[in-house]
Formats: structure tokens, sequence, C-alpha cells
């Protein structure tokens, strides 16, 4: 009887976990920090990318058991710490100019984002489970993954105003949003999870029995696999290389943000017409179709002078948001909820070590080779992933699709 009358409060708590979503996205450094650390602290495009592996390294040991912690205490408790934590580590980001104690900092930023890493799918995809609304996940999905876009593009576009006053603005009001983000989930009521074991097993064990779901099953495996370097591309564009990749041509520093805005825009109507697509398509073909477009966009940026790149790089950005919420919306199909998190840590666990060896790498490429052989290896690895995760995947994707089951099947 009471999960009959979940849809109300849980219409509630998604406005609340949306507003949450927007002050934690406030990103107003994110168009200048590369030209902060290079200009106004004086570190080199390689000593950037080492501090970004190290920081990616000890986020990734922390991934799995920040993910056990939301499922064992709560994801409301996870998003809280996550929040606050990151809030603060940005105003000091901002402020502290010691270089070892930059690093610190740094990497305890990153360590503090995996309190929200797959925490905030999971509340978002248990709360919608909860209220009897789970088919509308894709299409609620698609707008939070679009809020997250629009959010951080408005952020881009005034981060850049403030940073000609001062480059401090940014990290100080970016960091104070997000602490005002933590705070406004003390009266969010978290969805239940489903039901808990008879017994007490304790964090080693949820993480053990989570590991062991993820490497038991084949096609969950893979598929955490497949759309973990999907996800690669767009992210190490927008938050590492694009400020870089401008740069290298005649355009100004200052049109650095209304870039970003515009692939937010592009990722933000990918994500908004997301759910239109899995109703037209079969799911086998927009894993075809998706990744084979994002490999030839990578392809033709590098080939394509700066200004055609980045106009290319819309249409990539586009369809990599288009397709995370299908991605999204098959992967927790295969997920139990009360261990939704922490396999979605793992997730988050392998693209956090993948991003660590692939951006570290890719930099020395872009400072020996330049951007046209980085876009080059990463049309590549798009397209040889999703060509042998589609040879060895593509009848379990179509067998899932046919069923609406919540819980793995067997396909070992």
């Amino acid at each position: 009887m009471e999960s009959a009358r979940a849809p109300l409060p849980i219409t509630f708590q998604l406005g609340r976990f949306f507003a949450h979503t927007v002050l934690v996205n406030f990103l107003l450094w994110l168009p200048m920090w590369i030209i902060f650390l290079q200009q106004v602290r004086g570190m080199s495009l390689g000593l950037i990318g080492i501090m970004q592996g190290v920081g990616f390294v000890i986020a990734a040991i922390a991934e799995v058991p920040a993910g056990a912690v939301a499922d064992r205490y709560g994801r409301k408790v996870s998003l809280f710490i996550g929040s606050v934590a990151f809030g603060i580590l940005t105003i000091l980001y901002g402020l502290v100019s010691w270089i070892p104690l930059l690093l610190l900092i740094h990497i305890l930023w990153s360590v503090a984002q995996t309190f929200f890493s797959g925490t905030d799918v999971a509340v978002l995809y248990d709360g919608l489970k909860s209220a009897g609304r789970e088919e509308e996940y894709a299409k609620i999905m698609g707008r939070y993954t679009a809020v997250v876009q629009g959010t951080q593009a408005a952020a881009a576009l005034i981060g850049s105003l403030l940073a000609g006053y001062t480059m401090l603005q940014p990290f100080l009001w970016s960091g104070l949003a997000c602490i005002v983000g933590g705070f406004l989930l003390f009266k969010f009521r978290e969805p239940p999870v489903g039901q808990p074991s008879q017994e007490n097993k304790g964090i080693s064990a949820d993480l053990k029995e989570a590991f062991h779901l993820s490497l038991q099953f084949k096609t969950l495996r893979n598929f955490i696999f497949f759309s973990t370097v999907l996800s690669l591309p767009t992210f190490m564009l927008i938050f590492f290389f694009i400020q870089p990749y401008v740069l290298t041509s005649d355009i100004p520093i200052g049109w650095v943000g209304a870039i970003i805005l515009l692939l937010r825009v592009a990722s933000i109507t990918g994500s908004a017409l997301s759910h239109r697509l899995t109703k037209k398509l079969k799911e086998s073909l927009i894993l075809l179709l998706l990744p084979l477009i994002m490999t030839l966009c990578l392809a033709a940026a590098g080939l394509a002078p700066v200004v055609w790149g980045i106009v290319i790089l819309f249409v990539m950005g586009f369809c990599s948001s288009a397709l995370r919420p299908a991605l999204a919306a098959m992967l927790n199909r295969m997920i139990p909820s009360n261990r939704r998190a922490t396999v979605l840590s793992m997730q988050s666990l392998l693209f956090t070590l993948m991003l660590a060896g692939t951006q570290t790498l890719l930099s020395t490429v872009v400072d020996y080779s330049g951007f046209p052989t980085f876009f080059l290896i990463l049309s590549a690895l798009v397209g040889i992933t999703g060509a042998v995760f589609l040879l060895f995947n593509l009848r379990q994707v179509d067998e899932g699709a046919s069923q609406s089951a919540t819980t793995i099947s067997s396909d070992n």
C-alpha cells in the first residue's frame, strides 16, 4: 500500500533533486581552469595532465567504497558529503598558489566527486521505480542530462565574463553554490532501494557481491566497458582538451566560454530528444548508429581546420548525449536496485581509471603530434570498441529489450 502512494512525494523529490543538480553543476570555472593553471599558477599542460592523472587514480580507489557507502547508509548522505566537500575544495582551489598544496587539493577534489558518481543516477532510477514510473526513466534521464548540460553551459558563459574581472570569482561562486546544493538535501526523502538482506553483511561483503555481480554476467560486464569508453571523448574534450584545442587557432580566449556553451546546447538537444529516439528505433540500432556517427565525427575533426572541427564536435556531442540516457536505461535494467549504486560506482571506477590513463597519454600525444593524431586515436577507440561489443553482444541486447526485466538474466 505504501508503494502505491509513492508518486506524490516522488514528484516533489524530483523537483528538489533537480534543484540540487543545478547547484552542484554550476561550474563557473569550467571554461578557464586550464588557462588559470597555466597563466596564473604557471603550470605547463604536461604538469596539469600529470596532476589530473594522479587525481583520477586516487579517486578511482575511493570510487567503489563511496558507492557502497551510498547503498549502506543512504544516497542522500553520500550526495551531501560530496556536495559540501566539493564546494569547500573548489573555493580553496582558487585561493591556493603553492603547487604541492594545490596538488593535494586537486586529489581531494577528485575524491569528493566520487560521492556523486553513480549515486545521482541511482537515486533518479529508484525514485521513478518506487513511484511506478520506471518506463519514464529514459525520458526523465534525458531531462536530467539536459539540466546538467544546460547548467554547465550557462555557467561556462557566465564564468568567462567573471574571469574577465578576476579568475578567483568563478571558483568562489561555484563553491558556494555547491555547498548550498548539499544543504538542500536535508528535506529530501530518499526513495526505497529494495528489500535489504536479512543479515547485515557490512560494506566489505557488499563490495564483494557487487563486484561478483559485475564480473559474473557477461552482458553486464561488456556493457559497462562499452558505455564507459563511449563516455570518454566528450568528457575529455569539454573538461580538458577544448581549451588548448581552441588556442591552436586564431580564436580569442574569450570565445572559449561561448564554444563550450554551444557544445552544451548540442548536448542538451541530444539529451532532450533521446527518449524519442528510443521509442522509434530498436536498441541494437541505436547502439550501432550513434557510435558510428561519433567515430566519423572524431575522425573528421582530426582532418578539418579548428573552426570546422568545432562544428563537427557539436554533432559528436549531440550523438553522445542522445546515447547516454538510452545506455543508462539499458544498464539499470540489468542491476538489482539494492546493488545499483555500488555497481554504477564500479562503472565510474572503470571510467576514472581509463580516464587517468587515456588523458595523460593523449596529453603527451598532443604535445608531440598535435590534435589531428589525438582525434584519430579517439575515433579508432570508439569505433573498434563499438564494433567488438556489437559483434559479441547484439543478441543479448535484443533479448534484453524484449523483456522488461529489472534483474540480470544469466547469460554465461
